[in-house]
């Protein structure tokens, strides 16, 4: 690849690479044979028009790297209108090492609120059965990158180009990619699954994370109380132990001491009316005093824990306050680590507690501590979320009450939609994506992956399908035309994804269920193709009067299932008609069976007619399957996610053209190496 050379600090295709700064996609070669893209285009978000291209074309988009490791941005050196070609690593493998894989990534400064990037790429593949193999003569050596970043490695000799492509995905798709706009975004998802969710008795929850011994965050706690009590109070805050040094030894340490041998400041300097601290706190109206130890906090944390589990957060809260308080009481400082008054504390605030419940509730906020202090840079840190999305604000460090204000009441507005497409706001987003469950109520399902392809596929396609009914009668044929009631004959009560995926498919099933209107009547679930398990939420067997029908093709893993109420043996390839009347189910349900359906419209067309209006149908797939019995056109595509979305959509859209509210497409599979789970979702008009 011909580039420009980079002026570089160091050695090597790191070094050179460093230099270019925040990337938005870090660097990897392609797998296909050729790759061809254009320079970037903007867009404005709120309604897709297009928008003028940043004046510093070199700090965005596409930068590509030769073999010497010299870096180029690619919009700097191509003029508008022209097309890269590079190759992928299949295409150098292939030649033996003639052609040359490109490296490359693509490099982001300054998003601009308000507009989008778009990249496009057209990937060129040889045919899938076609084995990627070095020519005569040719080793691995010659023909394979080592060394930073080679990403095509020697374990892509020896497979077809469809591996290669499936290779490549699994290694591509979970890149964290960077969020331009927000860089606090991967903190504030990580810590929103790390804490609670948002309390519903305030509009806000306030998260704080930090130590009562701080002294910057103690002033800091306090512009945020005057910062709440200006927005009228709607926010509820709970402490989280964030602890300085939790090895301070229990009897302490003198703060001059400890100031001069970890901080190099002497004590001169901290008695001095400049010390920053000293200056600090008198520009608050209060003094900062010396005459208190450093002391460790576990056991302060303790009492905190112990007020929040015997009288709530607000209780918590006020510990938490008086505890500051007294230790930074310029008089006479109290000692937060001892026993006598963390008791004397807790019961002035109403709680009763014992040194025991201290020892044991100090021990948890260490292991609170812990689970958190990975993700806390410096103290004091807020997470702010709205108690309805879950959406919010993250402030780290010390802020004035006008910027605790702010935050807060940026919080609280409505949120403003980022697009007419995308229901993201410009609010720091928790994880996972919002789903409509009854009646189109929008529910948030922290399982979701919403950057991956399934997750986006439905969004994407805006409403799309074709015309007319896409697939021939061939495309529902199979290896084993036999009954199905003949391989089913046996009782399978065997699980047939893992149990990561199998609970992240419960968890869906339990955010969705969790629309159903208070004082509503009792919920009525119909689980089609059903075996054994539902997958539902065990709560459910508690749920007073409801109604669970379960539909499959062996009697006795129907009676195993502990949740049904109603038990029916039906062969839906056969017959696809239901026995019940339109409108008696709130949710329609099939799990890891509609890959077999041969003719899955008319099954789903018999779905929408039992759904009551403004009720869900939840389909849930995998790539797992018996080959034998999946119908041909599911095995054609059974490597790609998204193309096995794309026929679930299909089948849901043209099961009934105009009678959906909305189809959705949600991807949560597990982290790690299991299995995957796929969800569409399609709301019954009303």
């Amino acid at each position: 690849t011909h580039s420009t050379a980079v002026k570089s600090g160091g050695e090597g295709p790191e070094a050179k690479s460093s230099e270019m700064g925040t990337y938005w996609l870090p660097w990897h070669i392609d797998s296909q044979f050729v790759t061809l893209l254009t320079c970037d285009e903007y867009f404005y978000e709120k309604d897709g028009s297009p928008a003028p291209p940043p004046d510093e074309r070199d700090a965005t988009g596409l930068v590509a790297m030769n073999q010497a490791g010299d870096v180029a941005s690619v919009a700097a050196v191509l003029d508008e209108g022209t097309m890269l070609l590079q190759m992928g690593g299949f295409a150098q493998i292939y030649t033996g090492g003639v052609l040359t894989a490109c490296r490359h990534a693509v490099l982001r400064k300054g998003a601009q609120p308000g507009k989008t990037r778009a990249t496009y790429c057209n990937f060129w593949y040889a045919p899938w059965d076609l084995v990627c193999t070095t020519p005569p003569g040719v080793g691995e050596s010659e023909a394979v990158n080592y060394g930073w970043n080679a990403l095509m490695d020697s374990s892509y000799v020896g497979i077809s180009m469809r591996q290669s492509f499936s290779a490549f995905r699994k290694f591509f798709v979970p890149i964290p990619v960077a969020d331009e706009l927000h860089p606090a975004a991967p903190s504030f998802e990580a810590l929103s699954r790390l804490l609670p969710a948002p309390l519903e008795r305030a509009p806000l929850t306030i998260d704080i994370l930090t130590d009562i011994r701080c002294p910057y965050s103690h002033i800091a706690l306090q512009r945020l109380s005057s910062a709440i009590d200006l927005c009228g109070g709607k926010a509820e805050v709970r402490h989280h132990p964030v602890m300085l040094d939790p090895s301070v030894p229990r009897e302490g340490e003198d703060l001059l001491r400890y100031l001069e041998r970890d901080h190099g400041h002497s004590p001169a300097y901290v008695e001095s009316d400049s010390y920053p601290l000293r200056e600090l706190f008198r520009s608050e109206g209060l003094e900062f005093s010396t005459k208190r130890r450093v002391v460790n906090t576990r056991k302060a944390f303790g009492a905190v824990e112990v007020a929040r589990y015997k009288a709530g957060c607000a209780t918590a809260a006020k510990v938490f306050d008086e505890l500051g308080r007294r230790y930074f009481d310029s008089e006479s400082p109290g000692d937060i680590s001892s026993s006598e008054l963390l008791l004397k504390v807790l019961s002035d605030c109403g709680v009763q507690a014992s040194d025991e419940e201290l020892e044991t509730f100090s021990d948890l906020s260490l292991s609170s501590h812990e689970a958190l202090e990975a993700e806390v840079g410096a103290v004091p840190l807020l997470l702010m979320r709205r108690s309805d999305t879950g959406e919010g604000v993250l402030i780290q460090g010390m802020r004035s009450v006008g910027a605790y204000s702010k935050a807060i009441d940026r919080a609280l507005v409505a949120p403003v939609p980022r697009s007419n497409h995308a229901g993201s706001s410009y609010l720091l987003q928790p994880p996972g994506s919002m789903a409509l469950g009854l009646k189109g109520a929008p529910v948030r399902v922290p399982h979701v992956r919403p950057s991956a392809l399934v997750s986006l596929h439905a969004a994407a396609r805006r409403g799309y399908f074709a015309e007319a009914w896409p697939y021939p009668a061939a495309a529902f044929s199979r290896l084993d035309e036999t009954e199905d009631e003949v391989m089913y004959a046996q009782p399978r009560l065997v699980s047939h994804i893992d149990e990561a995926a199998s609970q992240a498919l419960e968890g869906v099933y339990r955010c969705l269920l969790s629309t159903k209107a208070e004082g509503s009547e009792p919920l009525a679930l119909l689980d089609l193709c059903s075996s054994w398990t539902s997958h539902y939420p065990m709560e459910l067997e508690a749920a007073q009067g409801a109604r669970i029908a379960v539909e499959g093709l062996n009697a006795l893993e129907l009676e195993a299932n502990s949740l049904a109420t109603e038990r029916r043996v039906a062969n839906l390839n056969k017959d696809p008609s239901l026995p019940y009347k339109e409108g008696s189910f709130d949710f329609v349900t099939m799990a890891l069976s509609v890959d077999y359906l041969v003719d899955p419209k008319a099954v789903l067309a018999q779905a929408h007619r039992v759904l009551r209006p403004g009720g869900c149908l939840v389909i849930a797939f995998s790539n797992r399957c018996f080959d034998s019995k999946a119908v041909s056109v599911w095995l054609e595509h059974i490597d790609e996610g998204a193309a096995l979305a794309s026929l679930v959509c299909d089948f849901v859209h043209f099961a009934a053209p105009d009678g959906w509210l909305a189809i959705q497409s949600l991807d949560v599979t597990p982290d790690g190496h299991g299995d995957p789970m796929w969800v569409v979702t399609a709301v019954k008009k009303f």
